[in-house]
């Protein structure tokens, strides 16, 4: 077993939460603010503030429940592989990466299955969350114009940020690799 010494000195602070919140909760209220944005529903119009902050909740939230970092990475690991086509080729058929977007979603619920009791709780909430904020990003089948492909990219990038920042508090809260 490998030990990270400066985790062994300077351990990692207890995850905070919202004082209002109980960790149960997290998920609905992020789920909530996805759920709150006007139709149709776009993760760009989620205020970025609020996604940190739903973010960090959530990162605690998984860290809490022990839930593992390559749990959490796999899936980052998927979009950042999506975004780095995104980001090469100009001519990129969104409905080919729409396509990738959507299949996270059953190996969303794949991890969900595979987990223990106490992470399986959590990791459901990521799946919850994360599905609704795939569903947010503009379909592939409605771009027509330009206008329509630069809003298709704010939203996925948008889910990029959120998806990062889980992950990053997650780390930040003291999840695991192993």
């Amino acid at each position: 077993m490998i030990y990270d010494i400066n985790l062994m000195v300077n351990p990692a602070p207890k995850p905070k939460k919202p004082e209002d919140l109980r960790w149960e909760d997290i998920a609905e209220e992020v789920l909530g603010g996805i759920k709150s944005l006007k139709a149709p529903k776009s993760l760009r119009d989620y205020p970025i503030r609020k996604l940190v902050t739903h973010a960090q909740a959530l990162g605690y939230y998984l860290a809490d429940q022990n839930v593992k970092t390559n749990q959490l990475r796999k899936f980052l690991d998927a979009v950042n592989r999506i975004k780095a086509d995104l980001r090469q080729e100009n001519d990129v058929r969104l409905s080919e990466v729409e396509v990738e977007l959507q299949v996270l979603k059953p190996k969303l619920a794949y991890a969900v299955g595979r987990s223990d009791k106490r992470e399986k709780t959590a990791l459901d909430s990521f799946s919850q969350v994360i599905s609704i904020a795939i569903d947010s990003v503009k379909n592939a089948e409605l771009i027509k114009t330009e206008k329509d492909k630069k809003e298709f990219r704010e939203d996925f990038d948008r889910l990029v940020y959120l998806i990062e920042s889980v992950v990053a508090y997650h780390k930040a809260a003291g999840g695991r690799n192993q």
